[in-house]
C-alpha cells in the first residue's frame, strides 16, 4: 500500500526525542543553580496571595492531608497525570495529524523555554518546602513512588514552582486539540483535566495559586507565538515577500492615487485581433510573467505583503472589450477610466483593455499593471511577451562601480538628497480623476531639433513640457512661482534581470515655467540636469527604496511612502523609456504605435510617458483635469516640437 501523495510525512522520530531530552536536560542544569532566593521568592509569593485573598492553598492541604488515599490519588495524578497527557497527545498528534506536529511541537518548546527562564530568574521554593507556613508535605508522607520530592527523585524540583508546568502542559494540550476541532467530548475531558490538575497543585502544595495563573499566561503568549512564527513561514512557501520597492507603490495607492503603469497599443488598421486570439497570447505567456497569477496579500499591519497565487483568472474581468465611440478620444476616456479607480487586491493586479473601434479602420489594447508588479521597463517587457518577433531591450550594458566608489557615491547622495529641499511653493489638493492624451513625434525631427540646438533629449523633453505648461495653463505656472518641480525616473535595471519589481531612482530637477522661449528653458535645464547624469543622487535614492524601507517596521514604510511621494516633494512626473525599432505585432496584427501610462502620484496632477518606438516618440500625458487639461498640453508639445497633429506620421487625429 502506498501512502497518498497529499498525505503530509511524519516528522522524523528521533529528533523529536532528541529536542524532549534537550529541554529535559535544560531543566535538570536550571535546578542545579543556587537558589539562596528561592524561599525568600516563596514566602513574597506567599504574602502576595494573602494580600489579594488569593491564598486557599493551606485551606485546600488542611482538607486533603487526613485523607490518605484521596491524597495518594492526588500524589499520583500530580507526577504522571500531566506527563501522560501530553504524551498521548503528541502520539496522537504524531500518527494522526502529522501536519500540525511541527507547529504543536515548536509552542510545547516555546511553553518549557520560558518556563525554564523563569525557574532561572526567579528561583521559587513551593509551599510544601517552607517552614513555618503550616502546609503537609503529602509528597513525603504518602511516600508516593516517582513523584517530585519523593525518595525515588528526593531533590528535584526545590525552586521551580512559579510558573505551574503542570498546568501550562495540561492547558496547552486542551488549546491543541481544542485548535485541532477533535470531538466535543475530548475537549471537555481534556479542559475537565485543567481543572483537576489546578487543585492538586495547590491541595498538594506543591504550588501557590499564583503558579497556575502563570502556567495559564505562559500558555497563552507561548501558542500565538509559535503560531504566528508558522503562519509566516507558511506564507513563504506560498509566497514571496513583496519587496520593499515594490511595496512601496501599494502603500502610496492608500491615499487613493491609483498606482497603475502601462501601455496604450495602436494597431495598423488592418483588422485587429480578437478578444479571443488576444486572450490565447496572453495565456500563452502567463509561465513568463508570474505577477499575472498572484495577488498580493496582507498577513498583517506589522509584516510586508506576499505574492501569493490567486487561484483561476477571471478572464471576464481581467480581458475586456470596451467601445471607443469610433474615435481616439474615447480611446483616451478609456485609458483615464481606468486610470482613476485602484485595482482590487484580491485578483492579479492587472487588466487589459480591447477597442476595436479607434476610427479609420484602427484598433488598440491597454494594458496596464500595477507598480508593485514593475516599474516602466518591467511593464515594457511584460508588453513585449505577447509581441512577435521577439526582441529585447538595451538595457544596462554600464560598468558598475566598485564597492568603495559605490559607497561614498551612496553617501554623497543621500547628503545632496538631504538639502535639495523640496519645492518652493505646494499646489493644493488634488482630486482622484484622471485624463489621458497622446501625441506622436517623429524621432528624427528630435534628434536634428536636438543637434541643432546643442542639447540632450531629456533636456529637450522637460523644456518641451516647461514651456507647454507655461503657455496652456498661465495660472498652474504661476502657483508653483515659476518653477515646475519634475520628478525624473533613472533606471537602475541590471542587464538580464526579470521583468517583475522597480529597479528606478529618481532625481528631482526644476523646469522654469515661466513663460521664457523655449531656447531659455535649454540653457536654464543645461546645468540643472547634469544630476541625471551624476550617479550620486540616483544610488541614493535606489539604497532608499530597495535598503532603507527594507530595515523599517511596515507601519515607518507605509508613513515613509505616503510622506515623500507626491505633493511635498514634487509636482510632476516625467520618464523618458527606450522601446524596440522593429516593426511588432500582436496575435498577427501589425502594431502602429505604443503610447505609455503613467500614474499620478499624491497631489501631483502630471505624469509625461515618453516611449521611443519603432521611429517615433509617443508621448502619454496623464493628468488631473481639474488642474490641467492633458489634450491642450498634447497639442502644444506636438506643435513645439515642429510638427502638427496633421503633419506627424502615424497621425491619429487631433489629441482628446
Amino acid at each position: 500500500m502506498t501512502a497518498c501523495a497529499d498525505q503530509p510525512a511524519r516528522p522524523v522520530l528521533w529528533r523529536q526525542l532528541a529536542i524532549g531530552l534537550v529541554l529535559f536536560g535544560a531543566y535538570l542544569i536550571v535546578d542545579t543553580l543556587p537558589g539562596t532566593a528561592a524561599a525568600r521568592h516563596g514566602r513574597d509569593l506567599y504574602a502576595l496571595e494573602r494580600d489579594l485573598f488569593l491564598d486557599v492553598g493551606r485551606a485546600a492541604n488542611d482538607w486533603l492531608a487526613p485523607h490518605e488515599v484521596l491524597a495518594t490519588f492526588a500524589n499520583y495524578e500530580y507526577a504522571f497525570g500531566y506527563l501522560a497527557g501530553t504524551l498521548v497527545a503528541f502520539v496522537w498528534l504524531y500518527l494522526r495529524r502529522p501536519a500540525a506536529f511541527a507547529r504543536a511541537r515548536d509552542s510545547f518548546v516555546l511553553v518549557n523555554v520560558i518556563g525554564i527562564a523563569c525557574f532561572a530568574l526567579y528561583p521559587t521554593t513551593p509551599p510544601r518546602l517552607l517552614d513555618g507556613l503550616g502546609f503537609v508535605d503529602t509528597v513525603r508522607q504518602g511516600r508516593t513512588w516517582g513523584s517530585w520530592g519523593s525518595g525515588v527523585i528526593d531533590e528535584a524540583n526545590q525552586h521551580a514552582a512559579m510558573p505551574s508546568l503542570h498546568v501550562a502542559w495540561t492547558l496547552w494540550v486542551s488549546v491543541i486539540l481544542a485548535g485541532l476541532a477533535v470531538r466535543r467530548w475530548v475537549q471537555l475531558l481534556c479542559a475537565a483535566h485543567v481543572g483537576v490538575t489546578i487543585v492538586v497543585i495547590v491541595a498538594t502544595a506543591n504550588h501557590y495559586l499564583l503558579d497556575a495563573v502563570a502556567g495559564v499566561v505562559l500558555v497563552a503568549v507561548a501558542v500565538p507565538i509559535a503560531n504566528a512564527w508558522h503562519d509566516r513561514r507558511a506564507a513563504r512557501t506560498r509566497g514571496e515577500v513583496v519587496p520593499a520597492s515594490d511595496a512601496f507603490f501599494l502603500h502610496v495607492e492608500e491615499t487613493g492615487a491609483a498606482q497603475h503603469v502601462g501601455g496604450m497599443v495602436i494597431f495598423e488598421p488592418a483588422g485587429g485581433p480578437t478578444l479571443a486570439q488576444v486572450r490565447e497570447v496572453v495565456a500563452g505567456e502567463l509561465d513568463r510573467m508570474p505577477r499575472f497569477r498572484q495577488r498580493p496579500a496582507a498577513p498583517a499591519r506589522w509584516r510586508r505583503p506576499r505574492w501569493v497565487p490567486a487561484g483561476e483568472l477571471d478572464w471576464s474581468w481581467h480581458l475586456v472589450e470596451r467601445s471607443a465611440g469610433g474615435d481616439l478620444a474615447g480611446l483616451h476616456r478609456i485609458v483615464a477610466d481606468l486610470a482613476e479607480v485602484p485595482l482590487p487586491r484580491n485578483r492579479p493586479l492587472w487588466r487589459m483593455v480591447l477597442v476595436p473601434d479607434v476610427g479609420g479602420g484602427r484598433s488598440a489594447l491597454v494594458v496596464v499593471v500595477h507598480h508593485a508588479v514593475a516599474d516602466g521597463i518591467g511593464t515594457i517587457l511584460h508588453t513585449l511577451y505577447l509581441m512577435r518577433p521577439r526582441v529585447g531591450l538595451p538595457i544596462g550594458g554600464a560598468r558598475q562601480p566598485g564597492t568603495v566608489r559605490r559607497v561614498a557615491a551612496t553617501g554623497a547622495g543621500l547628503v545632496q538628497l538631504a538639502v535639495d529641499g523640496r519645492p518652493g511653493k505646494r499646489l493644493g489638493d488634488c482630486s482622484p480623476r484622471r485624463a489621458y492624451a497622446t501625441a506622436a513625434l517623429d524621432m528624427g525631427e528630435l534628434r536634428r531639433a536636438r543637434a541643432a540646438l546643442g542639447t540632450r533629449f531629456t533636456d529637450l523633453l522637460l523644456a518641451l513640457l516647461g514651456e507647454a505648461v507655461a503657455a496652456t495653463h498661465p495660472g498652474l505656472a504661476e502657483r508653483v512661482g515659476g518653477r515646475l518641480r519634475v520628478a525624473v525616473p533613472l533606471m537602475a535595471r541590471m542587464p538580464g534581470a526579470a521583468a517583475e519589481g522597480n529597479s528606478t531612482a529618481a532625481a528631482m530637477i526644476d523646469v522654469p515655467v515661466d513663460g521664457r522661449p523655449l531656447a531659455g528653458l535649454l540653457a536654464d535645464l543645461r546645468g540643472r540636469t547634469g544630476r541625471l547624469r551624476s550617479p550620486t543622487r540616483p544610488l541614493a535614492s535606489r539604497f532608499v527604496m530597495a535598503t532603507g524601507l527594507r530595515v523599517l517596521p511596515e507601519p515607518g514604510a507605509r508613513w515613509f511612502a505616503r510622506t515623500v511621494y507626491g505633493r511635498r516633494f514634487f509636482h510632476a512626473i516625467a520618464s523618458n523609456l527606450v522601446g524596440p525599432v522593429e516593426q511588432l505585432s500582436i496575435a498577427g496584427v501589425p502594431l502602429q504605435q505604443v503610447y505609455p501610462i503613467l500614474p499620478l502620484a499624491p497631489g501631483a496632477p502630471l505624469a509625461l510617458g515618453a516611449l521611443s518606438w519603432h521611429g517615433v516618440l509617443g508621448i502619454g500625458l496623464t493628468t488631473d483635469p481639474r488642474v490641467l487639461d492633458a489634450g491642450e498640453l498634447a497639442a502644444r508639445i506636438g506643435t513645439l516640437a515642429g510638427l502638427s497633429t496633421e503633419e506627424r506620421p502615424f497621425s491619429l487625429g487631433e489629441p482628446g
